[in-house]
């Protein structure tokens, strides 16, 4: 960061640390982004086809990168109307998850990647169990003996969340999401955004006008809509502790050049 050769700094990374760099960057001036945490929700709208709500949310998840991505929809905000349908689907595929070895192909859940990240998912899941929401699936180390020495977490589902609960409110960065009933839209949005975080969101619905409505009032710089996980080349960032700048587009490229204007006459 006070590097004198150093003009420009990208950083991928948790919150703390960004605030970090963002201030021991400022004392030289330098040009910073920060793609920092998320804690994104995905909202299930009474319409949609329970299945396909369940697999955009756990595909949304990235469980094949044991959920350790900024994007996963850990937060799903279903419609009571939907509630069960969707719970059930949520645990059939999670349990459904074929977790083990990464190096063999037919594993879609590897291993959680250091005993420091393993020790703070199994926190975050404990802390669920005392602030009263409900297991539904997963919570410790899959049932395969094989796997015992290792450092796997079954996907793991909580339902019965509340926003004040700490894996509501925190990122996690394991494979674990957590389920929130809703019937009042106003309420609903109000919850979605009354986090710290603004990096991702999902819409499932076919509404198209209630998804363009949610799309813009979600406090989110990329939504997908009956989709997820997907990125093809637009500004990918984050809003409020999310952090700032772009990524993987052309502005972040223009990003890390010096703009300068020659004005002569000849």
């Amino acid at each position: 960061m006070r590097h004198p050769d150093v003009s420009r700094i990208g950083f991928v990374g948790s919150v703390p640390t960004g605030r970090a760099i963002a201030k021991e960057a400022a004392a030289g001036l330098k040009r910073v982004s920060l793609e920092l945490g998320g804690k994104n929700p995905i909202v299930i709208f009474p319409d949609a086809d329970p299945k396909k709500a369940a697999a955009a949310a756990i595909k949304g998840m990235n469980m094949n990168r044991q959920g350790q991505s900024c994007s996963s929809t850990s937060r799903v905000f279903v419609h009571a109307a939907l509630h069960q349908k969707v719970v059930a689907e949520l645990v059939a595929l999670a349990e459904a998850l074929p977790v083990g070895a990464p190096w063999l192909t037919h594993n879609e859940v590897g291993p959680i990647v250091s005993q420091r990240q393993f020790d703070r998912v199994t926190g975050f899941i404990a802390s669920a169990k005392a602030e009263g929401a409900k297991l539904l699936t997963g919570g410790g180390k899959p049932a395969d003996p094989s796997l015992a020495a290792g450092l796997f977490l079954a996907p793991t589902v909580f339902d019965a969340v509340t926003p004040a609960t700490r894996i509501a409110r925190e990122e996690i960065f394991g494979p674990v999401m957590s389920v929130i009933a809703w019937d009042d839209y106003e309420e609903m949005l109000a919850k979605v955004n009354g986090i710290e975080y603004g990096l991702t969101a999902a819409i499932v619905t076919n509404d198209l006008a209630k998804a363009m409505e949610t799309a813009e009032r979600v406090e989110a710089v990329y939504v997908w809509i009956n989709s997820s996980g997907r990125y093809i080349g637009a500004p990918y960032g984050g809003w409020k502790q999310s952090g700032i700048g772009e990524e993987e587009c052309f502005d972040e490229i223009l990003s890390y050049t010096q703009i300068k204007n020659i004005n002569m006459r000849w």
